[in-house]
């Protein structure tokens, strides 16, 4: 039980961590994380804090990858990882078999040569890349797009999130080619191949990185693939500066220091309420007694549920979440997705059921809107 615990205090499920790897391509070193590659670094400087393959329905639900056939060489300076993803829900089945590959001259390259399983409609197939926000916020970038270069500097502080004709706006053109001084003197690069790739400042979303991502959101969505229809794409990773030309032994990366979790006296600061959702694919809590603690002890400031006026589960979903929120002490928060003139019947029977809840708010939204 202390094992359980543990796990989801630190990582938030009960499965224990994928087992993370070290490797080095040349003066690089970075992170294998599954198939995941993260801290890519030259020395103790960050180049690229993580890329991945995302897949993203019609709905922008992202649907998560089952990895099988992984592969792991690795030398003294140059690794390569090989597996296969499966990426399944009602709606999308995706297979893609991808490779990793570090080589000696500092050079990452991350591809992915994916299929349809079955004919599907995507917002997102294919590679995100992340940037450190600490090396890139205030520096300055170069990118190749289709109408020629462009260049400018990163926003030191969070740029605010342009949304325009019903997308939103990246913060330059979408380019092939991106490069990043992340000091005076080192200037990290990704070229990308088999879309074009545009950046946002993911820190409008709380995440701290800048992130470019493939398939500009100016084209349209959702995209279609038929059965057996094909998708590929690399990121390649590099640098350029003196210290890469400098002789001698690669630069070692810097020791990260030991996590830890330290409770103190209050501050005197005060932070927003937070609260919780509900979990999309069930409407209550596991009964495990120690989740239940655990979840009594975090003390949420209210628990969230969403709500779709016209789904005939509703009534019955909006019922369990009041149980919840009550059995956790807490307030409920609803998030009431409503479609059409005509709902004031249903809307009064939603008045009714709230009768004696605890309610935090109730937040009206359009039916098909983001939240």
């Amino acid at each position: 039980m202390a094992t359980l615990v543990r796990n989801v205090l630190l990582h938030g499920h009960d499965a224990p961590p994928q087992e993370l790897r070290t490797v080095r391509a040349g003066p690089l070193s970075a992170v294998l994380d599954g198939v995941d590659i993260r801290y890519v670094r030259l020395g103790d400087v960050e180049l690229v804090r993580r890329i991945y393959v995302a897949v993203r329905d019609r709905n922008w639900n992202t649907i998560p990858g089952v990895c099988t056939a992984y592969e792991l060489e690795t030398s003294e300076d140059a690794f390569a990882a090989r597996f296969t993803v499966r990426h399944t829900s009602p709606e999308v089945d995706f297979l893609w078999h991808g490779e990793i590959v570090g080589s000696e001259d500092g050079r990452i390259v991350v591809s992915m040569d994916g299929r349809a399983e079955r004919e599907l409609d995507y917002n997102r197939i294919g590679f995100c890349v992340l940037h450190p926000w600490r090396e890139c916020g205030g520096r300055p970038f170069r990118g190749v797009t289709p109408d020629g270069p462009v260049s400018g500097v990163l926003p030191r502080l969070v740029a605010p999130q342009r949304f325009e004709n019903g997308v939103y706006v990246p913060l330059f053109p979408s380019v092939s080619r991106l490069e990043v001084d992340v000091t005076d003197e080192l200037t990290g690069i990704c070229e990308f191949g088999g879309d074009l790739f545009e950046t946002e400042d993911q820190r409008n979303w709380t995440d701290a990185s800048f992130k470019t991502y493939c398939t500009p959101l100016a084209l349209g969505f959702p995209h279609r693939l038929g059965a057996g229809e094909a998708k590929a794409q690399t990121v390649t990773v590099s640098a350029r500066g003196p210290a890469l030309d400098a002789p001698g032994p690669a630069p070692a990366p810097a020791a990260d220091p030991a996590a830890g979790l330290h409770v103190t006296g209050p501050t005197g600061r005060y932070v927003p309420e937070v609260g919780l959702a509900l979990p999309a694919d069930r409407d209550e809590p596991s009964e495990d007694e120690a989740r239940l603690r655990l979840l009594r002890a975090i003390a949420p400031a209210h628990i969230r549920v969403e709500l779709h006026l016209d789904d005939p589960a509703g009534p019955n979903r909006l019922a369990r979440a009041i149980a919840t929120a009550g059995a956790l002490g807490t307030q409920l928060e609803l998030a009431l997705f409503v479609a059409g003139a005509d709902a004031g019947e249903r809307l009064e029977r939603v008045r009714e059921a709230l009768a004696g809840a605890r309610l935090a708010r109730v937040l009206v939204i359009p039916e098909g809107a983001q939240t």
